[in-house]
């Protein structure tokens, strides 16, 4: 799976106004099939609430579900884990389904491509607190996946 946020706004990454990119729209997009996953209207915050949710269903064994808010928009998204598939689903729509340790990693490589695309564009952008926390959830999965990997190769 290859994922890619996509955004009508990064041209406010060149402007002074540069402060408010974290509130403009954004979509995860599959790159293999060119769809549409997820999507909300303030990107920042959402973004982060994904982490949220990915992180929490790794540590947890147990089936899961968590709501995740769709800024700008009345019906939320939910993310449900049962042993190791990722489900997600959104009121009138398709579910999709998928491995969540696939989705994991697709998610993890978007957010580090995004995040370097963002501070090439401008730097200033590092010391916003919406990218710092995508950095931190970034960290947290590179260090809590490696040892993952190792404990299960002994």
């Amino acid at each position: 799976m290859n994922l890619e946020f996509m955004s009508t706004e990064f041209e406010h990454l060149k402007t002074a106004y540069y402060d408010d990119f974290f509130f403009q729209h954004v979509e995860v997009i599959n790159q293999e099939n060119n769809c549409s996953i997820l999507a909300s209207d303030f990107q920042g915050k959402f973004l982060q609430l994904i982490w949220d949710a990915l992180i929490e269903f790794s540590m947890e064994e147990k089936n899961m579900t968590s709501v995740i808010k769709k800024f700008g928009k009345n019906s939320p998204y939910t993310l449900s884990k049962t042993k190791n598939i990722l489900t997600i689903s959104e009121s009138n729509q398709q579910n999709i389904s998928i491995d969540l340790h696939v989705f994991f990693e697709a998610y993890y490589e978007a957010t580090k491509r995004y995040l370097n695309f963002i501070k090439k564009e401008n730097p200033r952008v590092v010391y916003q607190e919406n990218f710092q926390q995508l950095s931190a959830s970034c960290y947290y999965y590179e260090t809590h996946h490696n040892t993952k990997l190792v404990q299960a190769d002994l």
